[in-house]
């Protein structure tokens, strides 16, 4: 075997002078190839060095970094031109430091070529980097070293180093190109380019049918808390290669979406094969992954969606795969489900509770205050606290659109301490710069609130804390917080009212409405629920069941408060028949506290 290198390029020329000397010795095309850049000098190259030295196959490739193979970026093959993105990738032989002329090896590592290269041998230039790391090769086959040597080693003496510094180059940008497409971290595609892949496909094809799932690895935040994140991370990236190797033989288009969270889009499949391949990922999946010394068990939960059935475009698509992927979570974990049209409300009130808990962090609720007037004294006597939610994308939101989900999340509780305090808080600025202890403030209190075991202890922390008078304090409560549990509760008005806080039933009319229960509980007033107001002046003379709850409360010697009045023949007419305690847009509608100040001002 005849071995034999040689170094450097043309040297101790100026650069016009080194041009001529090359084109002295190997002619106009070797200064041609010499202007080329990237992928056009590959392809100039072999076809270059193929025609002079007279070798039917000549090869450029690059060192695969991930592996002993070469991937091949030009190939010019008895007289034609191939696309390095086609070509095989070649074994390597060794990792060599001078080139070398095989004769016998040559079916061994070229065999997808046989039929081109018999009897033939190749001679193989290692290309280095600046650090003397082989990163390339050039495969020069079929070749008569010794017909050809001088010529040979004057074209490897020229193209050595420019070849070796346009592979770093090329390796240089598709690592860049990785690091702008693939996760860093898992080698799958990232979300944007997988997106946009998808819905490249679909364009071109949108006759194929395609499935796509949305993974999510179950309590993932658990195993990052318990192992640490840089455990999490190893996690991750075995999870992602099991996730390929069952994937291997599918048609399939994986990506990294985020964090935990991966998705697939299945080519070409039908629904009982989507089915299927969703049952086996969960049974698949569930195989422990070895962290160091410790096996960990984990489970997927997989939202399931199908084009075109489900969307047309990836966002579309892998949205409604993550709403299914959420009520499998929702049912226990561990599974899959199938879209359907509800997930999106689901989804919306799931997206929403998680807003909740976002917007008490970051003080997003804040008080609005509606009078309540006394139409005989001609006097704001005070106002009931709502709750409003500043949210940043809707924003201001009523206590209809987020108490029944904030009673469910239990922040119902965080927001009700919101109300108490701010709200005691602000009725001491309006005592203090209007010189009336008698104004009142209202507070609503919603169930979990009213029988916390806490309740009256942070009543009175309020009161004291802003040296209020209890008296100047009402709870509001609903029938149904009352009847919920109807001794506990009469005990918790008993004690609240021992310190001097007033207690109105509100919404009343709405609920049961029972006299044996009204005539129990010890409450100071109720209040009729708007519903009821509204009818009247609806075409009927007389309103029997406002009526009826207004004849109730005198009988019982309790106040009556009509709330939701918008009108003037609402308010003649419930004047008439007793109530003279009543709030709403006819006054004022609900104001911030600012507003609210000039309300009582302009009184």
């Amino acid at each position: 075997m005849e071995s034999y290198y040689v170094e450097g390029i043309v040297v101790g020329m100026k650069r016009h002078e080194a041009l001529e000397e090359i084109e002295r010795v190997l002619g106009i095309r070797a200064v041609e190839v010499l202007t080329h850049v990237g992928e056009e000098y590959f392809r100039s190259l072999v076809k270059y060095i193929a025609e002079t030295l007279h070798a039917p196959i000549v090869l450029v490739g690059e060192v695969d970094e991930t592996s002993s193979k070469i991937n091949v970026l030009a190939m010019y093959r008895n007289g034609n031109l191939s696309d390095g993105d086609v070509q095989p990738i070649l074994a390597l032989e060794s990792s060599l430091k001078e080139a070398s002329f095989y004769e016998k090896l040559i079916h061994q590592l070229f065999s997808r070529l046989k039929g081109d290269i018999e009897g033939a041998g190749y001679l193989e230039i290692p290309l280095k980097s600046s650090k003397g790391e082989i990163i390339g090769l050039i495969f020069i086959i079929n070749i008569e070293t010794t017909e050809t040597k001088e010529k040979a080693e004057t074209i490897f003496r020229l193209f050595r180093d420019r070849t070796a510094k346009e592979i770093a180059r090329n390796k240089k940008e598709k690592r860049l190109l990785k690091l702008a497409h693939y996760d860093s971290l898992t080698n799958l595609l990232e979300r944007a380019t997988f997106r946009k892949m998808v819905d490249e496909e679909i364009g071109k094809h949108p006759e194929i049918k395609r499935g796509f799932f949305f993974i999510d690895i179950d309590n993932f935040k658990m195993i990052n808390d318990s192992f640490g994140h840089k455990k999490g991370d190893e996690l991750l990236v075995k999870f992602a290669k099991r996730l390929k190797d069952i994937m291997k033989n599918e048609n399939a288009l994986l990506c990294r979406n985020s964090g935990d969270e991966f998705v697939i889009m299945l080519r070409d499949v039908e629904k009982d094969q989507v089915y299927n391949l969703a049952a086996n990922l969960v049974n698949e999946l569930q195989y422990p992954l070895i962290l160091g010394e410790n096996a960990v068990f984990i489970t997927v939960s997989i939202g399931v969606s199908f084009f075109p059935e489900h969307g047309h475009n990836a966002d579309t698509l892998i949205h409604h795969a993550d709403l299914a992927m959420y009520e499998a979570k929702k049912d226990g974990k561990s599974t899959y489900r199938f879209y359907q049209s509800f997930m999106e409300h689901h989804y919306e009130r799931f997206l929403l509770k998680q807003e909740l808990r976002r917007g008490i962090a970051k003080n997003e609720f804040v008080l609005y205050y509606q009078p309540k007037v006394d139409i005989i004294q001609r006097r704001t006597i005070g106002f009931e606290a709502l709750v409003r939610w500043n949210h940043p994308e809707k924003g201001f939101l009523s206590p209809s659109e987020f108490i029944e989900l904030a009673e469910e999340d239990n922040t119902i509780e965080l927001i009700g301490n919101l109300g108490l305090d701010e709200a005691c808080k602000q009725l001491k600025c309006w005592q203090e710069e209007f010189s009336n202890q008698q104004l009142t403030i209202a507070v609503n209190m919603s169930a979990r609130k009213f029988f916390h075991s806490d309740l009256v202890h942070q009543v009175q922390e309020s009161i004291s804390k802003y040296k209020l008078p209890y008296s100047s304090l009402v709870i509001e409560i609903t029938e149904t917080t009352a009847i919920k549990d109807f001794e506990h509760a009469v005990k918790i008005i008993q004690k609240l009212q021992s310190l001097g806080v007033h207690i109105h039933l509100d919404d009343f009319g709405k609920g049961f409405s029972s006299l044996y229960y009204l005539n129990r509980l010890p409450v100071n007033a109720i209040k009729i629920d708007r519903s009821f107001i509204q009818q009247i002046g609806q075409g009927q003379k007389e309103n029997p069941i406002v009526n009826a709850i207004i004849a109730m409360a005198h009988s019982l010697n309790l106040d009556v408060i009509a709330e939701g009045v918008e009108s003037n023949v609402q308010l003649k007419y419930l004047l008439g028949k007793g109530c003279h305690i009543m709030q709403g847009y006819y006054f004022s509608k609900p104001l911030p506290a600012d507003k609210a100040g000039d309300y009582l001002r302009r009184m």
